[in-house]
């Protein structure tokens, strides 16, 4: 829009990660069930609910990632000599933050995974703005190629004025 630019990456985005953390939050959190369910009042049941914690944590943690991985979303709003950033959880704000052109020191890319195997490999790229300070403050992410995350980049540092790295 004339010399604004608006990147969204909206919710519902990372879909084959978030089934994997879902089977294994599922999984995990089956096992936990079962071990606790077979518990009884003497030293074994002790032991078995000492046993099931780690899975019950390793449960809680793949709950939490498949509940971010499914609602988190971005929005980056770039204007002559300002950037915006915005995450949200669904719809409630989680991180808020707005760099002026001088606080921001060069953009980067950062590897951030990859899907598939062998020929089918995609690897996913984010790019960061990086403050005077040394912070990192995500852009763009889920970019597949880095030929094509190091281009957007490029676009990107020359639209803010910045370097790149």
């Amino acid at each position: 829009e004339g010399n604004h630019i608006h990147l969204k990456f909206p919710m519902f985005r990372n879909g084959v990660l978030t089934v994997f953390a879902a089977i294994f939050a599922g999984g995990f959190g089956f096992a936990c069930y079962s071990m606790l369910s077979t518990m009884s009042g003497d030293l074994f049941g002790i032991f078995i609910t000492i046993f099931s914690i780690p899975f019950f944590l390793v449960a809680l943690v793949a709950t939490i990632a498949t509940v971010y991985l499914l609602f988190n979303n971005l929005s980056v709003s770039i204007q002559p000599g300002e950037v915006s950033v915005l995450r949200r959880l669904a719809v409630i704000p989680v991180y808020r933050r707005q760099l002026q052109r001088g606080d921001i020191s060069h953009l980067s890319i950062k590897r951030s995974g990859s899907t598939g195997q062998g020929i089918d490999k995609i690897e996913h790229y984010k790019i960061h703005a990086v403050d005077t300070g040394g912070s990192k403050v995500t852009l763009a992410e889920d970019i597949d190629g880095e030929d094509v995350a190091m281009h957007f980049r490029d676009f990107l540092a020359q639209r803010i004025g910045v370097a790149v790295k």
